[in-house]
């Protein structure tokens, strides 16, 4: 076996307190260069990338905006309708106050009517309430008289109903303002009359008034 030469790889058998040597292995490739990119794969890459973005951007707005909007919309209709409901509420309410107030104002104005009415026709309190007036306007009497009592209105015929009234005429002259007094004092009169019919005649001494009252009283 021929001998190895000097400065060759080859190790020489080793002792047992001796250690292998390793040389190093030089590599004679070529450094590796980056390739030139081309522009059409440039713009497929910007225009990859814009994809993936886009693609992000709707699974974003799927996933989360657009049930967040859902959500918004659903509370808003909600809302209005709570409004619509609160408002109808509320109108109804105040026609609720105003027919109690009207029934109140009713049930005052009936109490109070009733309170006009006696119980019998009491002749000398309605010609004291007469006098009264008429003295209060000025005015000068010409004629008092007492005509056969009607039926009451609406009751029917041949029977009684809850009032009844006493028809009298009153002929008075004076000036306008006067009789318009005196229908005042009528009208304000604690004892409810009632001015069915007035006539008004033009003379040289003034104004003549023909009145036809019905004095009212409870059966």
């Amino acid at each position: 076996m021929p001998a190895a030469r000097a400065g060759e790889g080859t190790e020489s058998p080793a002792g047992p307190s001796e250690r292998a040597l390793h040389y190093p292995i030089p590599d004679h490739r070529a450094p590796e260069r980056d390739e030139p990119v081309s522009p059409r794969r440039a713009r497929a890459r910007l225009l990859l990338q814009i994809g993936l973005g886009l693609t992000i951007a709707i699974v974003l707005t799927l996933v989360v905006f657009f049930p967040q909007v859902r959500g918004w919309t659903a509370a808003r209709t909600e809302a209005r309708r709570k409004q619509v409901e609160l408002a109808r509420a509320l109108v109804l309410i105040q026609q609720r106050d105003q027919v109690v107030r009207q029934y109140a104002a009713a049930k005052l104005d009936a109490e109070s009517l009733l309170t006009r009415i006696p119980r019998d026709p009491d002749l000398p309190g309605l010609l004291a309430r007469l006098d009264l007036a008429i003295a209060t306007s000025g005015v000068t009497v010409e004629q008092i008289s007492f005509l056969e009592s009607p039926p009451a209105a609406g009751a029917p015929s041949g029977t009684s109903g809850p009032v009844a009234s006493l028809p009298l005429q009153v002929r008075v002259r004076g000036r306008y303002p006067q009789i318009q007094a005196l229908v005042q004092g009528l009208d304000d009169s604690p004892r409810l009359v009632v001015v069915d019919r007035l006539a008004l005649t033009g003379t040289e001494g003034g104004i003549a008034a023909e009145f036809s009252l019905r004095a009212l009283y409870a059966r």
